[in-house]
């Protein structure tokens, strides 16, 4: 990939865009929002009908 192990940006810049480990973390934050905002919702539709 770089010939300098990430001494210099260009190679720090391709070593980021090439990292994912962090993908998956903000994955399940967005699936955790997702199912949270739901659920607030179900409960707030529910409440407004008592």
């Amino acid at each position: 990939m770089c010939e300098h192990q990430g001494f210099t940006m260009k190679c720090r810049v391709l070593r980021f865009v090439n990292d994912q480990s962090g993908s998956t973390a903000v994955e399940y934050g967005l699936i955790a929002a997702g199912i949270s905002a739901a659920i607030i919702t179900i409960l707030l539709q529910l409440v407004t009908r008592s």
